[in-house]
C-alpha cells in the first residue's frame, strides 16, 4: 500500500478545485508538485489517485454525493459504540447483521479457502490456517493466489458453514471479528455467490493489507439481498474507506449507504431504511 502523501494546504485547494471541475494554472510549483505525486496530470486533469484523496478533504454531504451514496438519518440511545447498538437493532428486526467491518467478508473468504490455505501454510498447520490473518496468508501465498481462487469459486455451502465453525471456535478470531455468527455466514454466502466472492479475493490479493481497511461498518443479510452501512457520527470518510468502497462497489451487488447516527431517547428514522 502506497504510503499517503503530505499535501500543503495550496496543493489541496488546487486539487478540490480539479475535483470540482475548476480550471488551474498548468505552470506552477503547486501544479508541478502534485503532477510529481500523481495527483494531477500534464493535462491538467485529477488522477484517480488525486480524487480519492481530493474526496477526503470535503465534508461529508458532499462526499456522500460524489460516492453516490444516500445519507440515512437516525437517531437513538446508543452508547459509546454506535456500530454495536445498530447491530443489536438490526438484529431484532429480523435481519443477519455484522458490524466488524470488513471481518465478515474475510472471514467469509477465509472459510471458503480454508482446505487449500491449510495444505500451503507455512508450519503445516490447520490451527494456523484458521488463525492466521487473511491478509497476511494472502501475502504469504501470492504466488499460488491462482489455486486459492479457484477453491474459493467451488466452494459449497455446507463448506463454508464446516469451515466457518473450526476457523470461529478459535478465541483469537472471535475477538478480531465479534459477533459473526453461521447464520449470519450462511446468508452472505448465498447473497454474495462463489463468482462473486472470488472476485473480491481476486482484489484482496492486488494489495492484502489496503483492501482489508476501509469497509463499511455494519453489513445486513435479508432475502438474498445485502446492505453495506457506514455508520458517522461526527467524522467523514477517510482515505481507505474510499479507495476500498469505490472497488468493492463494482463486485458486490450490496446497497451502499451511509447511516448518520444521533443521540435520541428512543429509535426514529429506521421505517424506510430497508425498503
Amino acid at each position: 500500500m502506497k504510503k499517503q502523501v503530505k499535501l500543503t494546504t495550496s496543493m489541496q485547494k488546487t486539487l478540490t478545485n480539479l475535483l470540482m471541475g475548476k480550471e488551474c494554472a498548468r505552470i506552477s510549483n503547486t501544479a508541478n508538485a502534485l503532477i510529481k505525486r500523481g495527483l494531477m496530470t500534464e493535462q491538467s486533469t485529477i488522477t484517480d489517485e488525486g480524487r480519492e484523496l481530493a474526496i477526503t478533504f470535503l465534508p461529508l454531504k458532499e462526499q456522500c454525493e460524489l460516492l453516490e451514496l444516500p445519507i440515512y438519518e437516525i437517531a437513538g440511545p446508543y452508547n459509546s459504540e454506535p456500530e454495536y447498538f445498530l447491530w443489536r437493532h438490526f438484529k431484532e428486526i429480523g435481519f443477519e447483521v455484522a458490524y466488524c467491518e470488513g471481518g465478515a467478508f474475510l472471514t467469509l473468504i477465509k472459510a471458503a479457502a480454508l482446505p487449500v490455505l491449510a495444505d500451503f501454510n507455512t508450519f503445516g498447520s490447520r490451527d494456523d490456517a484458521c488463525t492466521r490473518f487473511l491478509e497476511a496468508q494472502f501475502t504469504i501465498h501470492k504466488e499460488k493466489s491462482g489455486d486459492i481462487l479457484d477453491v474459493i469459486e467451488h466452494a459449497t455451502l455446507k463448506d463454508i458453514q464446516t469451515n466457518f465453525e473450526e476457523i470461529y471456535q478459535h478465541l483469537i478470531v472471535q475477538q478480531a471479528y465479534p459477533g459473526l455468527e453461521k447464520s449470519f455466514i450462511s446468508s452472505l454466502f448465498i447473497a454474495i455467490g462463489a463468482r462473486r466472492l472470488r472476485n473480491i479475493a481476486e482484489l484482496l490479493f492486488e494489495d492484502p493489507y489496503c483492501y482489508r481497511n476501509g469497509w463499511p461498518d455494519l453489513t445486513l443479510v435479508k432475502d438474498d439481498k445485502i446492505w453495506l452501512f457506514e455508520v458517522k457520527t461526527t467524522d467523514r470518510f477517510h482515505l481507505s474507506q474510499i479507495k476500498t468502497i469505490l472497488k468493492i462497489q463494482k463486485l458486490t451487488p450490496a446497497t451502499f449507504a451511509v447511516i448518520r447516527l444521533e443521540q435520541a431517547s428512543e429509535i426514529r428514522g429506521c421505517c424506510n431504511l430497508l425498503t
